[in-house]
């Protein structure tokens, strides 16, 4: 997959110098912010510039294997390799646990394509 997604690849790569793994997802975004998957498809085809990465954790770092950590402080670590919660390169908003019934009830209302959901304590 990295073939079609070149530009994004090169813009991950250069997050860091360092080794890294992340959990996230190519997306392409519409006017409201909402990714969709079909607009996602087109632009494989044709307008792969149209193409951002959202990350959700960070799995491994600098020859680290983080996955036994907690999700806080994956996260944490995240927050500094990637600040920005905007852009190409950006990371997911992280909301605690207890707010999934009204993350799912909002997702629902905004028709959003899904929600991104991981144990606090770990993958």
């Amino acid at each position: 997959w990295t073939n079609k997604f070149k530009a994004l690849a090169k813009r991950i790569t250069a997050v860091s110098i360092k080794y890294f793994i992340l959990d996230g997802e190519a997306v392409v975004s519409d006017e409201e912010g909402r990714s969709n998957c079909g607009d996602l498809q087109a632009a494989l085809k044709g307008r792969p510039d149209e193409v951002s990465f959202v990350a959700f954790d960070l799995l491994h770092f600098d020859g680290l294997n983080l996955r036994h950590l907690p999700l806080e402080e994956r996260q944490k670590r995240l927050e500094k390799l990637i600040p920005e919660e905007q852009g190409v390169v950006r990371r997911s908003r992280a909301w605690p646990s207890e707010m999934g019934p009204d993350l799912y009830k909002q997702a629902c209302k905004l028709n959003l394509e899904g929600i991104i959901s991981k144990k606090p304590s770990g993958i």
